[in-house]
């Protein structure tokens, strides 16, 4: 790419982050990150889609790590100065594509990418409200990172998908699909954690798990409206409400789980001892569990 393709995204950026940007940042903080990802020969071998994604995708990276802590960061839309590069792919591919077309393209893979890290971000920021230590933390924000995809793809092929497509989900179905996905996310997510957890200060026990669960369905506080959970499986829902009746079932069905065969597993290679959660399984076991699951 040329100097002119440079100025270019600079200018660009420059006026999409003119509201809250200094302009003496925007070069090292976002602009030469840009022109990096789409200075790569191979870029222009591939078929303009997966160029456009790929110049997003890898911008991003460098994007995230020099600005994604600064407060203005969820508040900037590269979009256009992605699409200035999208256009010249595409004149380079020789493929005939209306600009609305290559827009959706550039959009979508760019607020694919913020909601990655913002995912990241408030698993990070929860996480590290519950366990002060900055290593159980920040190994916790990992684990639940790592299984909330895994979680997502499996409740994905719980057999709904092709009549969601093609006729949509009931609100029974839907809200089965939620927390069929809360309760797998946290099953492996605290399960890859459990040793480093059960080591811990804070530890682990239904209470934490209760708070956990109501952080993660709105970690920056009630007024702002990001959850966690994902958009896709709640956005005809709406966010489950701090007194959602499966935040304690979950919880429940979670420490009797853990409490049998699973949880020995756990926690043969870490240090055995005795955690503030043993009274509370004792007491799980020992009640029963409330039959029916109120809607949000």
């Amino acid at each position: 790419m040329t100097d002119a393709m440079y100025n270019a995204i600079y200018n660009a950026v420059k006026e999409a982050t003119a509201h809250v940007v200094p302009e003496s940042e925007i070069s090292k903080k976002i602009v030469k990150h840009v022109f990096k990802a789409c200075s790569d020969p191979e870029i222009l071998q591939l078929p303009w889609q997966h160029a456009c994604k790929e110049v997003v995708e890898r911008a991003m990276v460098g994007y995230c790590g020099a600005a994604g802590d600064l407060d203005w960061f969820f508040d900037v839309d590269l979009v256009p100065a992605f699409m200035v590069v999208a256009y010249e792919l595409v004149q380079r591919s020789g493929a005939s594509v209306q600009e609305s077309v290559v827009y959706e393209v550039v959009q979508a893979e760019f607020e694919a990418e913020l909601d990655r890290r913002l995912l990241e971000k408030s698993l990070y920021d929860v996480c590290s409200k519950i366990w002060k230590e900055e290593k159980v933390s920040s190994k916790v924000a990992q684990c639940l990172h790592k299984s909330y995809w895994t979680a997502f793809e499996e409740v994905l092929q719980d057999g709904t998908l092709q009549r969601e497509m093609l006729y949509g989900l009931d609100q029974k179905s839907e809200l089965r699909r939620v927390e069929s996905f809360t309760r797998q996310w946290l099953d492996d997510g605290i399960g890859r954690a459990w040793v480093i957890i059960e080591g811990s200060q804070a530890g682990i026990n239904q209470q934490i798990v209760m708070k956990l669960i109501k952080m993660l369905l709105a970690p920056f506080g009630d007024t702002h409206p990001y959850s966690c959970l994902p958009g896709g499986f709640i956005d005809n829902l709406g966010r489950p409400p701090q007194d959602w009746a499966y935040i304690r079932i979950c919880s429940a069905e979670l420490f009797r789980s853990w409490s049998g065969e699973g949880a020995k597993k756990k926690r043969r290679t870490g240090p055995k001892r005795k955690s503030e959660g043993d009274e509370f399984e004792q007491a799980i076991l020992g009640s029963t569990e409330e039959a029916a699951e109120e809607a949000f």
